[in-house]
C-alpha cells in the first residue's frame, strides 16, 4: 500500500484553556510515522496562553489545522470538529492526553486489515497511575461501562448514518454515542492489541457526575442494547446503578431502579442492598478520589488484566 492509498485519519482534540498539557498533545501527533492525517484543535475562545501556543505550532505543522469559537461544552466542540474534517477515519484526543508512541497510527492503519470494519478499538493506559486499561467488548460489558474515546476509531461513515452527539449529557455523550451504533447490526468493530493512548483519568468525564444519563441508562441500554427488564443481567445492571447513584446523591432515582431489579427478579436482596448503601453514604466519609462512575466501574467489573 503506498502513501497515496493510506486512509486519512482526523485526529480531533476540543480544548478550553488547555495552555500546562496542549503542548504534549499537539507534540504526541505530530510525532507519528503514519504519512496521512490532520490533527482539528476545536479552542472554545480560551482565556489563558492556549491560543498563543497554538498559533505558534500552526506556523510549524501543515498538518495542523485551528479554529476557535464558542461551544457548549465538549460534545459541542467535537460535533463542530466533525463538520471540518476531510478524514475517513475519526479519533478524538483529549487536550491532556497523547498517544501511546510515535508508530501507533501506523501499526493500525499501514495494512489493509482494517479496510472491512467500521470502528476499531485498542488498550489505553491512565496516565496518572500507569494503569492499562483494556477490553473486548460486548452488550453485556457495555451495558455495565463505557468504551473509553480515546481508544476508539471511528470511520466516518458511522456518524454519517447515526448522527453525531448528543448535547443532553454534558459528561458521557460519548457513552449514550456508543450504545447506538454498537448496537447496530450494520456496523463491524474489531479490537486491535496496540496501545492507542495513554489518557489522563482525572479529567471532566470523570470527575463529573452526570445525572442526566445515569436516569436515562436503563432506557439506553433496554433501546440499544436490548438489555431490559426481561433480560437476565437487568437486575444487576440497575443495582449497580442505583450504587452510582446512590454515591453522587442522587437517593430517589436510585431507590427506584433499586425496586426495579427486586421485581424484576423477585428478590428483596436488591433493596436491601440499596438501604445499605444509603446508610453507609450518609454515615461515612465520600469516596477519598470521589468518582462515583470509577467507584461504580472499580465494583462491578474487573478493569485490569
Amino acid at each position: 500500500m503506498t502513501d497515496m492509498d493510506l486512509p486519512k485519519i482526523s485526529i480531533i482534540t476540543p480544548v478550553f484553556n488547555g495552555e500546562s498539557t496542549i503542548e504534549g498533545c499537539i507534540d504526541s501527533v505530530a510525532a507519528q510515522t503514519y504519512q496521512n492525517f490532520e490533527h482539528v484543535i476545536m479552542d472554545g475562545k480560551s482565556t489563558d496562553n492556549t491560543l498563543q501556543i497554538l498559533d505558534r505550532y500552526a506556523k510549524k505543522y501543515d498538518h495542523l489545522r485551528i479554529f476557535s469559537q464558542p461551544d457548549r461544552g465538549i460534545y459541542d466542540a467535537m460535533n463542530k470538529g466533525l463538520e471540518k474534517i476531510a478524514g475517513d477515519w475519526v479519533f478524538f484526543l483529549g487536550a491532556d492526553d497523547h498517544f501511546f508512541d510515535d508508530r501507533v497510527l501506523e501499526n493500525i492503519f499501514a495494512s489493509e486489515s482494517h479496510r472491512e470494519f467500521d470502528v476499531l478499538y485498542g488498550p489505553i493506559f491512565h496516565k496518572r497511575t500507569r494503569r492499562r486499561f483494556f477490553h473486548k467488548f460486548d452488550k453485556h460489558r457495555l451495558s455495565w461501562m463505557n468504551m473509553s474515546h480515546q481508544g476508539l476509531f471511528t470511520h466516518r461513515r458511522v456518524f454519517q448514518k447515526i448522527g453525531n452527539f448528543s448535547l443532553k449529557y454534558k459528561a458521557l455523550a460519548d457513552y449514550e454515542f456508543n450504545m447506538r451504533w454498537f448496537g447496530d447490526p450494520a456496523f463491524k468493530l474489531k479490537y486491535i492489541e496496540q496501545p492507542v493512548s495513554v489518557y489522563d483519568e482525572t479529567g471532566f468525564s470523570v470527575t463529573y457526575f452526570d445525572k442526566s444519563f445515569h436516569r436515562d441508562k436503563l432506557k439506553l441500554i433496554s433501546k440499544h442494547l436490548q438489555i431490559d427488564e426481561k433480560h437476565a443481567d437487568f437486575p444487576a445492571v440497575a443495582s449497580a446503578l442505583c450504587r452510582v447513584q446512590i454515591k453522587n446523591g442522587d437517593i430517589i432515582q436510585a431507590l427506584k431502579n433499586a425496586m426495579k431489579a427486586s421485581r424484576v427478579s423477585g428478590k428483596i436482596y436488591y433493596l436491601r442492598i440499596a438501604f445499605q448503601e444509603i446508610f453507609t453514604s450518609l454515615f461515612s466519609q465520600p469516596a477519598k478520589d470521589g468518582h462515583g462512575v470509577l467507584n461504580y466501574e472499580k465494583s462491578s467489573i474487573q478493569n485490569d488484566r
